[in-house]
């Protein structure tokens, strides 16, 4: 397999790779706004996973002076280059808003498409705490953006002659903003004190037009002297800026000031007292006037900078009044897949791999500003929920409802979490993982406490999925009957676009029963199949096959503790006696294939796939005769895959001189029994792929308990490549390191695998949208789901 992989990446293209370029900001010097241009001092670095050929970056906006490569680093196939930059910066710095303006110190890089798509490792990017520019404040973090730019011409390529050149630009900025206690006393002190010089010439007597006059032509011209003053430190623009409309509003003030002189002298002699009059009214309504006007002018400028939210609107497909669902077990309305209709997601997994906000504003990720990296080698998530988030009762959700649900879901890297505001948690971790980025469970902390829980997880997911709890789900539970049926109605609260399908009617059935429903016309989803209920469905024209490969794991899990599977050769033994390739054939036509690890591809003959050292039969390690227990989840039809595994296993294990002891236990028994290590004999277990500490067989949910050494079959080899693929950031880097940490696992064992195999759901060939890809649920689009306009949205 390791050279399968190596070969996979040499032969990978350019164009495909991700290159992730990041940057530490050493200085920035000589920040000239008039002149659109700062010096800084950069450190800059590329990452990227494949050939040794390292992408060649461009610096659109820079004049360089000075380029030096600080050398190239490699591990496998995963490759980084530092460089240090230094040069002078060009940039657009609007001053509409001055002197209340904010500016962007940008440095753009750019990649021609044919060699990769450049991305922003903006979680490791930094910079100093302090520069060598003054009169600024600033925060010392980046903000990234990525665009794509075609420019019209070949750049003169050979191979690509006559053909538009299209670069990728990621740019890194540092926003800056005036400080405004000097530039109240810088500005506005003195431009106050000249409009109050002129205002205090209406305090005058009304015959002393000369004295006023005076008073109001200085503060006109110290006026005009000042604005041209502060004109000088901008660039010379054809807009107004902020401090204009102050000038502006000031020489209307003072020549206000000066028109009231003039009306009360020419009025006085004759009516004394209306020119005292008038100068009282000027007195107090130019300011009031002057002061309301300029808010008004001013007022954007203030404006708080918010972040834009995804618009959600109404669902474009026909309304679907009922869709009909089966699954294989409904014991709650949570069981077999269901939860994630319910549940409240701050992202989910799409097709693609890659997260999609939902509660949340934005998903965190490497490449944006909502995850940092901090220096005592732990990182930073921020949480911030979308505006219009509510629960299914109408009660909105909040920061509260985040603390109160990191709190029932501990987390042994997780130190504290920080209240930013009522909709914005930063959580902290002390090790870097790449699960932080991928959200919890949100609950209801208000309508928890009514009920009296204790705020553990099992109790909360038990009330939410009898409908206790409220949700925040794209469905609520109607009506419920365990074992039996289940209904959900669509949430008239959903914060994200609802789903077109009003209620989900789930019926509990086995697989092929459910299948035969389904080319009857009676059902419009199976949920999941078993190899005969596949048979059924294959070549059926009113059917669409949904699969997502390779995505569960079959493991024959052996007690370590004591007993003959503690030694590793019994293990070995064991595993060559199992005719795995007879497995694969026994559930056809569901897509399996031999697993060397939790998921790898199946191993063409010949190639250089994992193998454990060459096995002793079971006579050497003294398992021929051994009495056994195989312990298998709850078998509810003969046809179901544990029981066809089962039936073949014991045969196999039969003919080897094993005796072989089928013994029945529930699924979340049999799962807990592994997870303490008080499992017996061999387990037959399936599991997703997405988490290898699932496949270490050491006590403890879920990998949580993976941080020490454990025995032989989980040293301190493995633990440390355990601990380095779970700690990388970077996909394309965590693909590599699985692969290598696979190819040891198999050498010790810690389970035997069996097969790896794709889940398969069926829908009506008509239900548009269900899309499986590497979606952690088959109803992570449930949004998208329609029937196809030329079927009608009859109920079925």
């Amino acid at each position: 397999m390791v050279t399968l992989l190596a070969l996979a990446l040499a032969a990978t293209p350019a164009s495909t790779r991700t290159v992730y370029v990041g940057v530490h900001l050493n200085d920035v010097s000589d920040f000239d706004l008039k002149a659109g241009r700062f010096k800084a001092d950069v450190t800059v670095w590329v990452k990227w996973l494949g050939s040794d050929d390292a992408p060649t970056l461009t610096f659109p906006n820079a004049e360089v002076d000075d380029l030096d490569e600080l050398g190239t680093e490699s591990e496998g196939h995963w490759h980084s280059k530092r460089m240090r930059l230094q040069g002078t910066f060009r940039g657009d710095f609007p001053v509409h808003d001055f002197p209340f303006d904010e500016q962007s110190l940008r440095i753009t890089f750019a990649l021609e498409s044919t060699e990769g798509a450049l991305v922003p490792d903006l979680a490791s990017s930094g910079m100093s705490p302090t520069f060598s520019i003054t009169g600024w404040n600033y925060e010392p973090f980046f903000t990234a953006s990525v665009d794509e730019k075609v420019l019209g011409s070949d750049l003169g390529s050979v191979t690509r002659e006559g053909q538009n050149a299209h670069q990728r630009l990621v740019t890194y900025a540092v926003e800056l903003s005036r400080p405004f206690g000097p530039y109240l006393v810088k500005f506005a002190l003195p431009l106050i004190l000249i409009l109050l010089v002129s205002l205090l010439a209406l305090f005058l007597q009304p015959e002393r037009l000369d004295v006023r006059s005076a008073m109001g032509i200085t503060g006109l011209l110290s006026c005009i002297a000042f604005h041209f003053t502060q004109a000088d430190t901008l660039p010379a623009v054809t807009y107004l800026v902020a401090a204009d409309t102050l000038f502006l509003a000031s020489y209307v003030f003072i020549t206000l000031t000066l028109v009231v002189s003039v009306v009360a002298y020419r009025v006085y002699e004759r009516r004394p007292g209306l020119a005292r009059w008038a100068d009282r009214l000027g007195v107090w309504l130019l300011p009031v006037v002057t002061v309301a006007g300029l808010w008004l002018s001013i007022a954007p400028a203030f404006a708080r900078r918010v972040e834009v939210e995804p618009v959600v609107g109404p669902n474009p497909f026909v309304a679907v009044p009922t869709s009909h669902v089966s699954v294989a077990t409904l014991d709650t309305p949570g069981s077999s897949g269901l939860a994630p209709l319910r549940r409240c997601a701050l992202v989910t997994k799409t097709a693609d791999g890659h997260f999609r906000a939902d509660l949340a504003v934005k998903a965190p990720a490497m490449t944006n500003e909502l995850v940092r990296l901090l220096p005592d080698g732990g990182m930073r998530v921020r949480w911030r929920l979308r505006e219009d988030t509510r629960w299914s009762d109408g009660a909105p959700l909040t920061a509260d409802d985040l603390v109160y649900s990191l709190d029932a879901q501990p987390d042994p890297l997780r130190t504290k979490v920080v209240v930013v505001d009522e909709r914005t948690v930063d959580v902290f971790y002390s090790d870097r993982r790449t699960e932080a980025l991928a959200g919890f469970w949100v609950y209801p902390r208000r309508a928890a406490n009514r009920l009296g829980l204790d705020g553990g997880r099992d109790a909360l997911n038990q009330s939410l999925n009898e409908g206790q709890l409220p949700s925040c789900g794209p469905y609520v539970v109607e009506a419920f009957d365990a074992g039996t049926q289940l209904v959900l109605s669509r949430n008239p609260h959903l914060a994200t676009t609802p789903p077109a399908i009003e209620r989900l009617e789930v019926t509990a059935m086995s697989a092929k029963a459910a299948a035969q429903a389904l080319v009857d016309g009676k059902l419009d989803v199976v949920a999941s199949l078993t190899p005969d209920a596949l048979e059924v469905l294959q070549g059926q024209a009113r059917v669409r096959l949904l699969e997502q490969p390779g995505d569960q794991a079959w493991m024959l899990v052996p007690r370590l503790k004591d007993g003959p599977f503690a030694d590793v050769e019994a293990r070995r033994a064991l595993l060559a006696v199992l005719d795995r390739g007879a497995l694969v054939k026994a559930l056809e036509p569901l897509p399996t294939h031999v697993a060397n690890g939790w998921s790898v591809e199946p191993c063409p003959t010949g190639a250089d796939c994992p193998r454990a050292p060459a096995a002793k039969s079971l006579a050497e390690v003294g398992l021929v005769g051994l009495e056994v227990p195989l312990i298998v989840p709850t078998i509810r039809s003969k046809d179901a895959t544990h029981a066809v595994l089962a039936e073949q296993l014991v045969a196999q294990l039969t003919r080897a001189g094993l005796t072989v002891r089928v013994v029945e236990q529930s699924p979340t028994e049999l799962r807990a029994a592994i997870g303490q290590g008080t499992n017996e004999g061999l387990s037959l277990l399936s599991r997703d792929a997405a988490d290898p500490g699932r496949f270490m067989n050491v006590p403890g949910e879920a990998g949580r308990a993976l941080n020490r050494p454990f025995g032989a079959h989980f040293d301190a080899e493995l633990l440390a490549r355990y601990t380095r693929f779970k700690s990388t950031l970077y996909d394309e880097r965590r693909d590599e390191l699985e692969a290598e940490l696979q190819a040891a696992w198999f050498v010790r064992l810690p389970m035997l695998p069996l097969l790896v195999s794709s889940r398969m759901a069926a829908v009506r060939a008509d239900l548009l949208g269900p899309d499986w890809g590497k979606a952690d649920s088959l109803w992570w689009n449930i949004a998208a789901w329609h029937v196809a306009p030329t079927a009608g949205p009859a109920e079925r």
